[in-house]
């Protein structure tokens, strides 16, 4: 497993296919080559830089 963005998933076409139609988006590490809260901080920004989700607004 890698970081979203990282891999060969399409997120950008699994995202359009929710038409809008999603509340949470989930990631999921089981395992991973790298350090696993690098990965999830990987794929959090690459979610919200590519305007695939929302961030959560800091403080």
């Amino acid at each position: 497993m890698v970081a979203v963005g990282k891999g060969t998933q399409d997120f950008p076409a699994i995202v359009r296919a929710a038409k809008g139609n999603t509340q949470w988006m989930i990631v999921e590490m089981d395992k991973v080559a790298t350090d696993v809260f690098a990965a999830i901080g990987d794929s959090y920004s690459y979610l919200v830089k590519n305007g695939l989700a929302r961030g959560k607004k800091a403080a």
